[in-house]
């Protein structure tokens, strides 16, 4: 066999290799070292589901794959979405990356989107963040950074953002900008 030929297959396995290998955590060794963690488990195409005492579906939560790390007791997501329900409407979440802590608090980065579903005359609105920690147990979601909310009338921009998604009330919480736009 040509050796070129067989060193680009071994480069090309080697590639795809790392493609799919799971995500690695770093943490500090105590002296300020970062040192790579490797997971006690990783999987891919997850799907978690959780249900009310009444049976009814409280929330989804899918990810491309995912690493827990047992040490720092922390789970990586990658490509994150969720779906949880509140009284009146369905929020779906989505993001980049994503951080699972214990199992209801979600802290979500990286190009985040939480879309309220359109429901009894009400239009869809769309939140758009860099960062969002969401206490899925409590349907509550937070961050200081500059946010975009979006809806068919109107366009709010600000910094920081806290919202409860049961009373479906989201405060913004400075530099408040708004573009309303009154249905003729």
């Amino acid at each position: 066999m040509n050796r070129g030929l067989l060193f680009a297959l071994l480069f090309f396995s080697l590639a795809l290799l790392l493609l799919h290998w799971p995500p690695q955590a770093r943490r500090s060794d105590g002296t300020g070292t970062a040192v790579a963690e490797i997971p006690a488990y990783a999987a891919s195409q997850i799907v978690i589901r959780r249900f009310g005492e009444d049976g009814e579906p409280q929330l989804r939560l899918d990810a491309n794959r995912v690493a827990h790390y047992r040490s720092s007791g922390r789970t990586l997501l990658d490509q994150p979405r969720f779906a949880s329900s509140s009284p009146n409407r369905q929020w779906q979440g989505q993001a980049i990356e994503g951080e699972l802590v214990g199992s209801d608090q979600l802290l979500l980065s990286k190009d985040v989107v939480i879309t309220a579903q359109a429901a009894h005359n009400r239009p869809q609105t769309t939140v758009e963040t860099a960062t969002l920690d969401v206490d899925l147990a409590n349907n509550r979601a937070v961050t200081d950074d500059a946010v975009t909310i979006r809806n068919n009338q109107l366009i709010m921009r600000g910094k920081g953002l806290d919202a409860d998604l049961n009373a479906e009330r989201i405060v913004i919480k400075h530099q408040v900008r708004t573009i309303y736009d009154p249905p003729r």
